[in-house]
């Protein structure tokens, strides 16, 4: 959505953009909220209930797009149990994407934190490579990082060279405006990262 001053965005139209006082209003509210320890139910439903739902909700399969969890870092080998910890949830979550007709999953493709990057990047291929194994079709869409701490994917070199390395068409990219924004790229004049983008990786892999 539209930036802010301080680096904020949101995802709907106001007729001016928040101030710092909006800020701290809204924190006010989202406090009360939390402080009110509102009953949360958690229910899980069969396929055929859950698309039956969407479809009285005008929700189309087709259009939904599912964000892989934060916990995910397939960048980082150094603790072996971890690393395998990762992949694993990353094929489960696979699965239920499977199970429910969901084709594409969105994936933070992770942080190096305490080994140099080309080790980290190759990391992250050798995790693609094996979850991208299995027969379910769904693709993968490596997320533009904005460059905090030690994220990787965080330019096109980054995400081509895992695109390229892991060979796989059920690979494919998801273009986070606010990330490239965030990371220097000009959204002004967008077409010039598109065009480098289509010449060095492909525009048939943003999806």
């Amino acid at each position: 959505g539209p930036s802010i001053d301080n680096g904020f965005y949101y995802d709907f139209d106001t007729e001016k953009p928040f101030s710092e006082e909006d800020l701290i209003k809204i924190e006010d509210e989202m406090k009360k909220i939390i402080k009110e320890d509102l009953p949360l139910e958690r229910f899980e439903l069969p396929r055929k209930e859950a698309i039956k739902l969407m479809n009285e909700h005008n929700i189309d399969i087709n259009n939904v797009i599912c964000h892989a969890p934060y916990i995910i870092n397939l960048a980082n080998n150094k603790d072996e149990s971890k690393y395998e910890f990762s992949k694993n949830f990353l094929k489960g979550e696979i699965t239920r994407c499977h199970e429910l007709g969901v084709k594409y999953i969105v994936l933070h493709p992770g942080s190096s934190v305490g080994i140099d990057r080309f080790t980290a990047l190759d990391n992250i291929v050798n995790a693609l490579k094996q979850v991208l194994e299995g027969d379910e079709d769904i693709t993968i869409l490596l997320e533009t990082m904005a460059g905090k701490g030690t994220e990787l994917g965080i330019n096109i070199d980054e995400l081509k060279y895992i695109i390229k390395s892991v060979n796989n068409d059920k690979l494919g990219v998801c273009l986070d405006t606010c990330h490239l924004n965030d990371s220097g790229v000009d959204i002004n004049n967008f077409e010039i990262y598109l065009n480098i983008f289509d010449r060095e990786i492909g525009l048939d892999k943003v999806h």
